[in-house]
């Protein structure tokens, strides 16, 4: 039994970093017609960061890791 909660445990875990991605995907990586083919960042005037960073740094914010 404890292997089993241990395995949803995980589960759930993976499942908010795969969601945590596809939110700064959308927010700030994919470029948006309304936004003249930029993305969300480049629109805000952010650093342009890559992927990986961006989602290293809110996994952290958000305590998931």
């Amino acid at each position: 039994m404890r292997g089993r909660s241990l395995r949803r445990s995980s589960l759930g875990i993976a499942r908010l970093q795969l969601a945590e991605g596809q939110r700064i995907q959308y927010n700030f990586v994919k470029p948006h017609m309304a936004l003249e083919g930029q993305t969300p960042a480049q629109a805000a005037g952010l650093a342009s960061k890559g992927w990986m960073e961006l989602l290293m740094e809110a996994l952290e914010a958000s305590g998931a890791n």
